[in-house]
């Protein structure tokens, strides 16, 4: 069984990450390729956050969203590996889409048991995933 954070470890790591709101969908209206990457980057920021979340979510989610969970941080994890190239992240995008509509309402189910922090960084990354769902 994978680790869990405790909430000291997950307040913690909240407090060091640094809340930029941006509306990543100005940037993606500009110019849909660097809105993209501007999306990527702002996902890779606050993914420590959001994967101990989903992690967490596991415990009460049935089996298949348990899955759904499980893919979706697998398709994250190689999205924000900076070695990913371009076909590669390609097929992630499109594989990220087909898993979002199941982990969107965790995670803003999520936010009645986080922090007020954690819930605004959860609103950004709704924000990010509606915008690289539609990519």
């Amino acid at each position: 069984m994978e680790k869990l954070l405790s909430n000291e470890e997950f307040n913690a790591l909240l407090k060091d990450v640094e809340l930029k709101k941006g509306d990543v969908m100005v940037s993606f209206l500009a110019d849909p390729t660097s809105g993209v990457d501007e999306a990527l980057k702002k996902l890779k920021v606050y993914w420590k956050i959001i994967k101990p979340i989903l992690k967490v979510a596991k415990l009460i989610t049935p089996r298949k969203i348990d899955k759904a969970i499980d893919e979706f941080i697998g398709i994250v994890n190689k999205l924000v590996d900076e070695t990913t190239s371009d076909d590669e992240e390609s097929e992630l995008l499109l594989k990220f889409a087909l898993v979002w509509g199941t982990v969107k309402p965790v995670l803003v189910a999520a936010k009645g048991i986080t922090p007020p922090k954690a819930d605004a960084i959860i609103d950004e990354i709704i924000k990010v995933g509606d915008l690289l769902a539609k990519s």
